[in-house]
């Protein structure tokens, strides 16, 4: 009788262990993402989700817009539920074999309807003589996997912006992650650097663009701000142009780069028409529009800027 108890028992107790097949949340994610290799250094936004705190990314979209930047492609061995990455250029038959590779992300309405199983995602990168397990989801029927875990397993850097919650991944250098701590030990004296190289620059500029929005004509004619974009124009020029220089890891500071050249650009056209209208010409209609440009860039630029400085400072 007492055996009948403890077999009766054992049963109860197996009942109620806990099984970990699903998310405890999941949400639709936005992290963007700055690919160094590829054609923009604009933050893209890819087929992601959240879940429990981790982004997670399908395997088609991190293969098709992401790994085929360094000629990486994936084929899937459905009897072996098995993802092969492979160095070779991308093709789009690669991603019809599998509904694996099917992409469809959900809207945030049907979130509470997605089948989100926990598995172990088997995958390799040398033809399947070497196995690794990543932990990931299946998400009806698409495997999502954790960027970080595959960024370590395929070897290449991520680099976190902490400052405009930007992913950097550069696929050219090898597995790196920074924590805040590392980030900030690490970029906030190149940050100093940038700041220190570009407010000067910017500051008669920004008084210039400034008076001729407040209808002060005659300072287009004034040498002392032609010299100050003539300095701002070859200065910013020579940055761009040779950012292996390395004045800063280039890669944290996109926009601030951008607007760099904008406003070379902006004021190369204002030193020109201003030489012009010496020489007697009228003032053209669109210099205004070049003004307005480089304001604007100068703006932009500035507001970076003090984003960086008033994290840093904090």
């Amino acid at each position: 009788m007492i055996k009948v108890r403890r077999i009766i028992l054992l049963l109860a107790l197996l009942v109620f262990i806990p099984t970990k097949v699903k998310a405890n949340s999941i949400v639709e994610s936005y992290q963007r993402i700055i690919l160094e290799e590829g054609s923009s250094y604009r933050p893209q936004t890819y087929d992601l989700y959240n879940i429990d705190g981790q982004n997670y990314i399908s395997i088609k979209d991190l293969a098709r817009q992401i790994l085929s930047e360094n000629s990486i492609y994936i084929e899937y061995d459905k009897d072996k539920d098995l993802i092969l990455f492979k160095d070779g250029l991308y093709g789009l038959s690669d991603y019809k074999r599998a509904d694996v590779f099917k992409s469809y992300h959900y809207d945030k309405k049907d979130l509470a309807d997605l089948k989100t199983i926990e598995k172990d995602i088997k995958v390799t990168k040398d033809g399947g003589k070497n196995i690794a397990k990543i932990s990931g989801y299946n998400i009806n029927g698409i495997n999502y996997i954790k960027i970080r875990d595959l960024a370590e397993f395929l070897d290449f850097s991520l680099y976190y912006d902490y400052v405009k919650d930007n992913l950097i991944i550069d696929l050219k250098s090898p597995y790196k992650f920074e924590s805040r701590e590392d980030f900030i030990k690490n970029h906030k004296k190149e940050y100093f650097k940038l700041n220190d190289f570009i407010m000067p620059l910017i500051k008669k500029p920004i008084m210039f663009a400034n008076l001729i929005a407040d209808g002060d004509q005659d300072v287009i004619c004034t040498d002392c701000y032609r010299q100050s974009l003539v300095n701002l124009r070859d200065d910013f020029t020579v940055e761009i142009n040779n950012r292996d220089h390395k004045l800063v890891d280039y890669n944290y500071y996109p926009k601030i780069y951008e607007e760099m050249e904008n406003a070379a650009y902006a004021s190369n056209e204002i030193i020109y028409n201003l030489d012009l209208m010496k020489e007697g010409r009228k003032k053209p209609p669109y210099l205004d529009d070049y003004i307005k440009e480089l304001a604007a860039s100068l703006e932009a630029m500035q507001k970076d800027l003090n984003r960086y400085s008033n994290f840093y400072k904090n």
